[in-house]
């Protein structure tokens, strides 16, 4: 097993103690006591939010100087995790400071620690593992974590789990501090930046994406057993006999899901590659609105598709910001600080407000819904105009017609105008004296397509890409794609 696939795995345990932290600390009524109140619950529960809109707020304005080498920065993640456990478990027991602010403060401290460690995992899989790769872990991840924190629910007594929150934070420094000096340094490796004419509406589309997904995970955590996070005894861990058994189930639908949307589509083009993922998070929606329409229908299945699904809104969340974070040209960091500001703030206006007001609830997940239909249908259709040249413009579509050459009619389609390139690709090799293969990468190269796209499509390694296009630039004496484009594009340089 080679050192990156060894890393990835210790990125997976990485998440998979993390998420069961959290899960302990915010999910599992262990850190309850007789002193405290309603309220002072529900404010520890605020400040665990403001600690996330704080530590968010920092990956958007100080992203360079967060991104900083794990060495470094683990330890201060341990501080904030094991230190706000600790104020958060012992906030009701004590008298000597106001109980209420204690346990606010390390609520606080669990929602930075939190949001930080898991960000630092995410980068450092990125760095690690290619695109699929990746989103395989993130499913895994999810699943492990569900079944381990059921199993432990069931065996363990709550003072065993509040020393495994504990003990929990300090396994997750150092699984992620060994792997890093190990196996595999940590990195940040990027796909090939958009062009600049389309930059501008790639990161628009990236930034609406992260904001939804952010939005649409609260909403089905709220909407769902699940519950939102801090509310003590409400989630969707009851310790029951058969609860391990509905987990399982839950956990397959959400493996058949990933492998039917986002695995699937991971390498089409940006417009249509979450279309499937966002009309799961439509599905689960219309499900919440419409649960006393299906009387028939077992509660118990329902709710098994809605935990289901705000898990599936889960990893879609983090597939979308990983992918932001290596296409656009930000800093990491910022990236996920987007879709993370989005959930947090939402996670606190749902929990101080929606949540008192059930009719207001169900307007928001309304509108909610009818957003994500809009990003679901109506901007890929924006996106694809604003990045593509119309082709109702016939003079447009012959813009670069060669002399002689037929021309394209105002109607015409993709694959005709795919044509007609290959035809003055093959011109261009024919003239110029390229070989069967070296016309092959030619037109792939005209088109656009980056070297990994290239080595994907004609199945061959880097290097013998890397060969053929130098062998092009040499028989063509150029230097650039641009002068490429001008000879392909020009009746005299193309007929030399």
């Amino acid at each position: 097993m080679s050192k990156a696939r060894k890393a990835s795995l210790m990125a997976l345990a990485a998440l998979v103690l993390v998420g069961i932290w959290v899960d302990i600390t915010g999910y599992l009524d262990v850190f309850s006591s007789p002193s405290a109140t309603s309220h002072s619950q529900e404010i520890a529960h605020y400040a665990c939010y403001a600690g996330r809109i704080a530590m968010a707020a920092a990956f958007l304005l100080f992203p360079r100087q967060l991104n900083c080498p794990l060495e470094r920065s683990v330890p201060l993640m341990l501080c904030c995790m094991v230190g706000g456990t600790m104020l958060y478990s012992f906030g009701f027991h004590q008298s000597l400071f106001d109980p209420q602010f204690v346990a606010a403060a390390g609520s606080a401290l669990i929602g930075v620690g939190h949001i930080w460690i898991v960000s630092s995992i995410y980068l450092y899989l990125m760095g690690v593992c290619g695109k699929r790769e990746a989103l395989y872990v993130l499913v895994a991840a999810q699943i492990a974590e569900r079944i381990l924190v059921e199993v432990l629910n069931s065996l363990l007594t709550d003072a065993s789990l509040i020393v495994w929150s504990y003990l929990l934070p300090i396994a997750t420094a150092c699984v992620l501090a060994v792997s890093n000096r190990m196996l595999v340094r940590y990195r940040i490796v990027r796909d090939e930046k958009p062009d600049a004419d389309q930059r501008g509406s790639v990161r628009a589309y990236f930034v609406t994406l992260c904001v939804m997904c952010g939005i649409g995970l609260v909403a089905c955590g709220a909407m769902s057993t699940v519950g939102i996070w801090g509310k003590a005894g409400t989630g969707q861990f009851a310790g029951e006999g058969e609860q391990l058994v509905t987990a399982l189930v839950e956990c397959l639908i959400v493996v058949l899901c990933c492998r039917a949307t986002f695995i699937a589509s991971c390498e089409k083009p940006l417009a249509l590659r979450y279309q499937s993922s966002l009309l799961v998070l439509v599905t689960g929606f219309v499900l919440m609105s419409s649960r006393q329409l299906l009387v028939p229908v077992p509660e118990e299945l329902v709710n098994s598709l809605l935990v289901a699904i705000e898990n599936y809104a889960h990893i879609l969340f983090w597939v979308v910001a990983l992918d932001a974070a290596r296409s656009l040209g930000w800093p990491a960091y910022r990236s996920f600080g987007v879709g993370l500001v989005s959930c947090s703030v939402t996670g606190l206006a749902w929990s101080f407000f929606l949540e008192h007001h059930v009719i207001a609830a169900e307007s928001a997940v309304f509108v909610v819904f009818y957003l994500l239909l809009v990003v679901c249908i109506v901007y890929p259709q924006v996106f694809n105009r604003v990045n593509m040249r119309s082709s109702s413009d016939e003079g447009a579509i012959n813009e670069f017609a060669l002399q002689g050459e037929q021309r394209l009619d105002a109607g015409v389609n993709g694959r005709a105008l795919k044509l007609a390139l290959e035809q003055r690709c093959a011109h261009v090799a024919e003239d110029y004296g390229l070989s069967a293969r070296e016309g092959e990468v030619l037109v792939l190269l005209v088109k656009g397509d980056t070297r990994q796209n290239m080595c994907k499509t004609l199945q061959l390694s880097e290097g013998t890409v890397k060969t053929h296009l130098t062998h092009i630039y040499d028989k063509l004496n150029i230097h650039s794609r641009t002068e490429l484009l001008e000879i392909v594009y020009d009746a005299e340089a193309g007929r030399g």
